[in-house]
């Protein structure tokens, strides 16, 4: 145990930056443009912090690495314990980096009290850092729940027309499954009388183990999210601005992901054995459902929203199958579409920046006036798609893989809501991308210099992963070991 360590600094360096952007003083102008600076200064060595504790991890040393313990809640015997092992260290870069992507995307799209925008995407970001790394499930459950709070308030206050009703329809489901997950831990400490990641409560009649499992699964049913508990993500991944569903996608939802994950292995392994098959064929159903409502939609937003939640579905039939080689491909899955995502929700910014809700569905031709735009747009479809070579490609041909290993039907059926989310996004490229220019709208500039380097990083995420796809299966395989092997406690 470290008194002082590098996983500490990354949890506080956020909200160091958010408390510093209290002291920012000047003109409107003046304050919105160093709120900016400070803010991406801040998630961008969050994000290199995050990097380097990955870089520093020693696969094959001890389960749990840069820990620190200390007294937090005597009267309840819990401690405050942070620290990375194989599980968490796939979902720090990721998050932080899609902290990162979310300042840089606010540029130009969140025009009005952006301090405060700044302030709460980085009390957000050590909310979810902190929830990551705390080996105290309960500790990261308060962090988890408190991460919603600076989420409902950016919908609230930066959403469109009908962003009071989406910000409490999100507020609603996300606190029922966060209820469900509250009540089931509180269970299991009562249980164990510990609430240490270290500590399982295995021996548990199976019976009081699927009560637990079923509601960590209302939990991660509703923030991943899977259908009937769908309702929500689509609306406000069209209502809230683009930097917001970023945090949807790469930050919160992933930490969602993560919480399950450590809870489900670590609390009821045998439920999970017993019933992920049923669990397994309902996220293929969500999947399929999803992609079949997304051929109906004509809007890029909502295609891509639907599309999100059909390859949640198949994310979570990986997930919920619970076999190690399907879980290695199930999280690999989960990083390359991550990234995949951010590229196409960097891609929509650069596009809502230029023309209206109304003039984007009017818009052809976009290669022929703005080169770079037409070819990032493309890029985002492709990635988004999990067309080939893209890594997400790869990440679903191993789901597949793994799930006609386990029922030819569903896998079936989840090759099949693949098929129709590919049939609902490719019709975008040459409405949007080819043809001539509409002479009725404005001819839009072409990405600027900090949208080129924000698409290229992302760019060139995927080109890695696709190329190397190694390094990604290296932390997922870590994280899948140590799921499986023990319990969800490290490595």
């Amino acid at each position: 145990m470290e008194q002082f360590s590098l996983v500490t600094a990354l949890c506080a360096l956020p909200l160091v930056g958010a408390l510093f952007l209290l002291f920012i003083r000047g003109d409107e102008r003046i304050t919105a443009m160093n709120s900016r600076r400070v803010a991406l200064l801040t998630s961008g060595c969050a994000f290199l912090a995050s990097l380097s504790v990955l870089a520093r991890f020693d696969f094959n040393g001890s389960a749990v690495q840069f820990d620190y313990i200390a007294e937090w809640i005597p009267v309840f015997g819990t401690v405050w314990h942070i620290g990375v092992d194989g599980v968490s260290l796939l979902f720090l870069p990721l998050v932080s980096g899609a902290v990162f992507i979310s300042v840089l995307a606010a540029h130009k799209t969140v025009l009005s009290m952006v301090r405060e925008y700044m302030f709460l995407t980085l009390v957000f970001e050590s909310f979810v850092l902190t929830a990551l790394c705390s080996r105290n499930l309960i500790q990261g459950f308060v962090f988890y729940e408190s991460a919603l709070l600076p989420v409902f308030v950016m919908i609230a206050v930066w959403g469109v027309e009908k962003r009071a009703y989406s910000a409490f329809k999100f507020c609603f489901y996300n606190l029922a499954g966060l209820l469900a997950l509250s009540a089931v831990l509180m269970y299991g400490y009562s249980m164990t009388g510990s609430s240490d990641a270290g500590v399982g409560i295995q021996a548990l009649p199976e019976d009081m183990q699927a009560a637990f499992l079923a509601g960590l699964v209302f939990m991660f049913s509703a923030s991943l999210p899977l259908f009937p508990f769908h309702v929500w993500f689509v609306e406000i991944r069209t209502e809230a601005s683009v930097s917001t569903s970023v945090l949807l996608s790469g930050a919160l939802s992933g930490t969602g992901l993560f919480m399950f994950l450590r809870s489900a292995f670590l609390y009821a392994p045998d439920a999970m054995s017993s019933f992920g098959g049923y669990l397994s064929a309902w996220a293929v159903f969500s999947a399929v459902y999803a992609a079949t409502v997304s051929l109906s939609r004509d809007d890029i937003g909502k295609t891509a929203g639907y599309v999100q939640l059909s390859q949640a579905g198949l994310l979570a039939a990986g997930i919920f199958v619970g076999s190690q080689r399907l879980l290695s491909g199930a999280l690999f899955f989960y990083f390359a579409q991550t990234v995949s995502v951010l590229l196409y929700l960097s891609v929509e910014a650069a596009l809502i920046r230029r023309f209206s809700a109304k003039e984007l569905k009017s818009c052809t031709g976009l290669y022929g006036v703005s080169p770079a735009l037409g070819a990032a747009f493309f890029a985002g479809l492709l990635a988004l798609s999990a067309f080939p070579p893209t890594p997400s490609f790869v990440g679903e041909f191993l789901v597949f893989a793994g799930i006609f290993d386990f029922s030819q039907a569903a896998g079936f059926f989840a090759i099949l809501s693949s098929v129709l989310a590919f049939a609902a996004l490719l019709p975008l490229f040459p409405r949007y991308v080819l043809g001539n220019f509409n002479p009725s709208l404005a001819v839009p500039a072409d990405l600027s210099g900090i949208e080129r380097i924000q698409i290229g990083m992302l760019a060139l995420v995927l080109a890695v992963a696709a190329l190397c796809p190694g390094i990604v299966m290296r932390m997922a395989d870590a994280a899948a070991r140590a799921l499986i092997l023990n319990g969800g406690a490290g490595i």
